[in-house]
């Protein structure tokens, strides 16, 4: 996501970022490094798991100041971790999609090749997809995660009807402008562009588009600018 204006003191913004990746305990932040220039973050360094990588991510863009994060993490197992094997990891991640309700993993192909998966098949929804990726980025052992997962939905919806459906959900959020909001949808393929004046606004946004029926995939296109 690409942020906006109103740029504040570099430093001010990267304390508060590395403060809030210390304050969080589902990262381990020891080995992170943080710079800012203008509104963008940067963070280097390993973590321990790939959930992390894109926790530390998460924690980073939703601090205030912080517009858009430039992730340059990896992954780096603890020496006293034995990694699992290809083949363990596959055994996780197909366990995984199958206690997840909202995943059929009947549909779902999992590939190992040293610590990278790759999610090959069909999902019936959008979110079912980005279901099917977070679980897969939980696994132990996983280092990246490739997804291949076409979104084929059951029910038939006009691009007309998603796009109103978009909208009329971000207008129940009285947080938003919807005013600077535009929302395109082609052949189920939703663009966001506009505005938003925090990343908790955008958050609310990407969900509407996201949780709507008929959606095969959401390109973000949001900027931050506060009112």
């Amino acid at each position: 996501m690409k942020g906006g204006e109103n740029m504040v003191d570099p430093e001010l913004v990267k304390k508060r970022v590395v403060n809030q990746l210390a304050w969080d305990t589902r990262v381990d932040a020891n080995d992170i490094s943080v710079s800012v220039e203008g509104n963008t973050a940067k963070i280097t360094g390993s973590v321990p798991s790939f959930s992390e990588m894109n926790r530390a991510e998460d924690i980073a863009l939703s601090t205030r100041g912080v517009y858009s994060v430039d992730n340059n993490l990896t992954v780096e197992f603890p020496t006293t971790f034995t990694a699992p094997t290809d083949s363990e990891i596959e055994s996780s991640v197909r366990q995984l999609l199958e206690w997840n309700d909202v995943v059929n993993e009947d549909d779902i192909t999992v590939k190992v090749d040293g610590g990278l998966v790759t999610l090959e098949g069909t999902t019936s929804s959008f979110w079912e997809k980005v279901n099917a990726e977070s679980e897969t980025e939980s696994a132990l052992g996983v280092i990246d995660v490739k997804s291949k997962l076409a979104v084929t939905p059951t029910e038939k919806v006009s691009d007309e009807i998603i796009a109103e459906r978009i909208m009329d959900r971000i207008e129940q959020n009285t947080l938003v402008n919807i005013d600077r909001v535009d929302v395109k949808v082609k052949n189920g393929e939703v663009k966001l562009s506009g505005t938003v004046p925090s990343w908790y606004r955008w958050r609310s946004v990407f969900d509407a588009a996201q949780y709507t029926v008929g959606v095969v995939d959401v390109e973000d296109n949001l900027r931050i600018r506060p009112s």
